[in-house]
């Protein structure tokens, strides 16, 4: 008896996504626009939502830095090798080098603040 191949994949799983980004040589302004490019092109937020447990708090991440959970039929791999083909473009649309990290994961605990040493 043959599954029809829907079933075989998990429908709908979320995954927590980050990225973070660095770019060579580039002032305030070009940062902010790859991270408005990116946050259109990839629907990511600016902000994280924290879990019950830390009060459902929302914190603004750093300006280089943005999150999402991504709700899709996809595996890890796949999520972070779309996301990363998507992060290359935006980088030479916008005629930037640098660098970049993106984590993809399920079941993982994050936590975000602000630091003030007054």
């Amino acid at each position: 008896m043959s599954r029809d191949i829907r079933e075989l994949r998990n429908p709908r799983i979320s995954y927590q996504i980050i990225i973070t980004f660095d770019l060579e040589g580039a002032e305030s302004e070009k940062y902010e626009k790859l991270r408005k490019t990116l946050a259109l092109e990839l629907e990511l937020d600016t902000n994280i939502y924290l879990s019950e447990s830390d009060d459902h708090k929302i914190t603004s991440l750093p300006f280089n830095t943005l999150a999402t959970l991504w709700r899709k039929d996809s595996t890890e791999q796949e999520t972070r090798d779309y996301i990363e083909k998507t992060i290359k473009k935006a980088f030479l649309s916008h005629r930037l080098k640098g660098r970049y990290v993106i984590v993809v994961a399920q079941n993982w605990a994050v936590a975000a603040g602000n630091v003030d040493y007054k």
